[in-house]
């Protein structure tokens, strides 16, 4: 019995410490709370993406992760489409901005054709929205490419040209094209 009062009173003291520390501290709780309702919703959309520009046709695969970051590759990354120099692999962050919504910031390195060399900075801004399951997204992108000296985090840079393209996609399955080679082999 005494060991029960014991236990009772600590259970007692852990909650009154707890509460009193949710009241002195609220910014904390609220921020904690936040960070869990970002890391559940993250976990939701956390995954690999296949998108393509609807306009356009060029293709990208988007990869989400469940803390807040993002990596893009695109198909005409290479320098595949006239217009555009090659550029390296879109590293970034995302943030929700929506029930379903999330809103990058992703960069990437501009370089020059011939000889290769540093052209600049692509900054890209993402705007996707998915459906309830996570399954299907749709959206936008938008940015440009700054000069050689510019810094993709200075609010005034001024952009070398811009572009902005719709998007449409799916999450990529662990599912496999029927005819897939046996693993057997």
């Amino acid at each position: 019995m005494k060991l029960i009062k014991r236990f009772t009173g600590f259970g007692m003291f852990l909650m009154v410490v707890s509460l009193s520390l949710s009241v002195l501290y609220p910014r904390q709780a609220a921020a904690q709370n936040n960070l869990d309702t970002m890391l559940n919703f993250g976990r939701r959309l956390a995954g690999l993406y296949f998108v393509t520009e609807t306009t356009t046709g060029v293709q990208h695969l988007i990869s989400l992760w469940a803390d807040g970051n993002f990596q893009g590759i695109s198909a005409e990354q290479e320098g595949g489409v006239p217009e555009f120099n090659p550029f390296s692999d879109q590293v970034g962050t995302w943030k929700r901005t929506g029930r379903r919504e999330i809103t990058a910031k992703v960069i990437d390195i501009t370089y020059n054709r011939d000889p290769m060399t540093l052209f600049g900075f692509g900054v890209v801004r993402y705007v996707l929205t998915f459906d309830d399951d996570f399954n299907a997204v749709t959206g936008r992108l938008e940015g440009g490419v700054i000069g050689p000296d510019g810094n993709p985090n200075d609010l005034d840079a001024e952009f070398l040209f811009t572009f902005d393209a719709p998007l449409q996609g799916e999450r990529v399955p662990i599912r496999f094209p029927r005819g897939f080679p046996s693993q057997s082999r």
